[in-house]
């Protein structure tokens, strides 16, 4: 059964989650603080939870064009490419202020929006079998 992580990247914190493709379930992992040791954390995350793929959420505007934080995750994305990650790009679709209108304003909404960010990328996977 395969492991995948996914990540709600924030300029401050970045939100992750995890789910097993079989079971379709997303929960909340982690948060971590966006630092120079930001794709190390997520390396060992990854070896940890024996991941195959990273499924990063992809913000835009309500048009569906880029923004400059969708730069900024392009960025983020290509590094994680670049240490030999299998990355998926999810749109986010507001997953933070979907979260937020839920929950309230906490550190752990990040990982919760990571969680909503997989979860819908795991619906879409199983429409398309």
């Amino acid at each position: 059964m395969a492991t995948i992580l996914a990540i709600d990247y924030g300029s401050k914190r970045v939100g992750v989650a995890i789910a097993h493709e079989g079971v379709q379930i997303a929960s909340p992992l982690s948060v971590l603080d966006n630092t120079q040791s930001l794709v190390d954390e997520i390396k060992q995350l990854v070896k940890v939870e024996k991941a195959t793929a990273v499924v990063v959420g992809l913000p835009r505007n309500l048009d569906g064009d880029d923004t400059a934080q969708t730069q900024q995750v392009r960025q983020f994305a290509a590094e994680l490419d670049g240490n030999g990650f299998d990355v998926v790009f999810q749109d986010e679709a507001a997953t933070s202020v979907a979260v937020e209108d839920s929950a309230g304003r906490d550190r752990q909404i990040d990982a919760r929006a990571a969680s909503l960010i997989l979860r819908d990328y795991l619906q879409e996977q199983s429409s398309k079998s």
